[in-house]
């Protein structure tokens, strides 16, 4: 079962014991398209109901086409509070066609927790049991919300419940209805429930508002899950970034870990020519406020410059994804060959490495995306670390993989998914090979 798996629990930076109390949960929407993802996120963090015809979602979409078509297609993050608590609530895509953005913002935001929306007139779809799969194979926490309540027949939502009770069973997890914590010990119920794999359940309604009340209480009290080391070398991930007029660039992301501060000098990265690009911190803002420092678990947005002032900051090659990073880790993390330990979910034939066993010289190894952290990359099995050199579904098994294209900012410890085809495995490093 997966619950018994290495590959759920980071062993790396250790957290700092003092955490603070301000750092926002961060909680990633997953489902079916269809299913009221979107509308939901918009429900919570507008406080708003639906009309029925999609009202709500309108708020959250960031394209054309998708309020045209009424399916995300983008990573959505919208910042609210729930029931005077500090959330990020991220919205990412349903459909099978946009699921590559789908894990790639699964891997990137690194959330406290996921949120499985199910239609309860849909049942559970190919697009459901592979977001739960890929949720719970990287260690996630979940908690299962059954919309559509309002124009479901009783009989079809009980047997899409039945459903999930089968689909959670074979992780060796069990569903509970929120209905069923205690009110007076819902603190202390819901850290052994996720402690006993109990995943919470709760029916709602974004129309009638049905149960919507009884999600914000279960998202005010949620225990927070990620640790933040406040006392290391500083980390900040990109998830986005844009040009104001008169400013030039800005990132926005998160400090993974240590303290950001005004005027550090750090390193971008990586970049299509393996290498690092030396910014300086203009100015950081967070929620819209100028601030001097900022510790390891916040967004903000922070305004750049390049070091060198013989370059425009607008040549900066920046994508979503990368890094800024204290000198010291750009250099002992940058890499494109690294093992890891990895356990092949589903394949359909044999995986094997670039030895060609018959003519005992290097080949073609088995290739396969890897989302990582930021990281969105082709990358090729160079070696089995064991006698046959060939693996099947349900393997587990030491390998080394490499990137295909150009250098990244590896972590160690950093549990990932790679993909191809219908092809799934997951996996956990354990070493960079400089």
């Amino acid at each position: 079962m997966l619950q018994n798996s290495i590959f759920l629990h980071d062993k790396g930076d250790q957290p700092s014991d003092q955490i603070e109390k301000n750092i926002p949960l961060r909680l990633v929407f997953l489902g079916n398209v269809d299913s009221g993802k979107t509308t939901l996120v918009s429900v919570l963090s507008k406080q708003k109901l639906d009309n029925g015809k999609g009202s709500a979602r309108i708020n959250i979409f960031k394209h054309p086409h998708e309020k045209n078509s009424g399916r995300t297609s983008a990573i959505a993050m919208e910042f609210c509070k729930v029931n005077n608590r500090k959330s990020i609530l991220i919205d990412l895509c349903g459909h099978e066609r946009y699921l590559k953005t789908t894990l790639f913002g699964l891997n990137l935001v690194n959330p406290d927790y996921c949120v499985i929306v199910v239609g309860a007139n849909m049942g559970i779809s190919k697009m459901t049991l592979e977001h739960i799969t890929m949720a719970l194979s990287l260690g996630y926490k979940l908690m299962i919300c059954v919309t559509k309540i309002d124009i479901s027949p009783e009989h079809i939502t009980k047997a899409t419940i039945e459903a999930l009770q089968k689909t959670v069973e074979k992780y060796g997890k069990q569903l509970c209805p929120l209905n069923m914590f205690r009110v007076a010990t819902m603190d202390t119920d819901l850290i052994n429930s996720f402690t006993d794999n109990i995943i919470p359940l709760i029916k709602i309604s974004n129309v009638k508002g049905t149960g919507i009340g009884k999600l914000k209480t279960l998202i005010k009290r949620l225990p927070a899950i990620r640790k933040y080391n406040n006392q290391s070398e500083v980390e900040f991930i990109v998830d986005d970034y844009f040009q104001l007029k008169g400013i030039g660039l800005v990132l926005s992301g998160t400090v993974s870990r240590g303290t950001l501060s005004v005027g550090d000098s750090l390193e971008l990265g990586t970049n299509k020519n393996n290498g690092f690009t030396s910014i300086d911190i203009k100015s950081i803002y967070l929620d819209d406020q100028p601030v001097k420092t900022l510790t390891a678990g916040h967004h903000c947005t922070i305004g750049i410059k390049e070091t060198n002032k013989k370059k425009s900051s607008q040549k900066i090659n920046i994508r979503r994804g990368m890094v800024a990073v204290d000198p010291k880790l750009s250099t002992s993390r940058k890499g494109r060959v690294f093992t890891a330990n990895i356990y092949i979910l589903h394949h359909q034939t044999t995986i094997s490495d670039s030895r060609d066993k018959v003519n005992k010289q290097d080949g073609h190894g088995y290739q396969a995306i890897i989302h990582c952290n930021g990281i969105r990359q082709s990358a090729e099995i160079i070696k089995i670390h064991n006698d046959t050199g060939y693996i099947r579904c349900g393997d587990r098994v030491k390998a080394d993989f490499r990137f295909l294209y150009h250098d990244e900012y590896i972590t160690p410890h950093s549990k990932f998914i790679f993909r191809e085809g219908t092809s799934r495995g997951i996996g956990k490093i354990t070493d960079i090979i400089n």
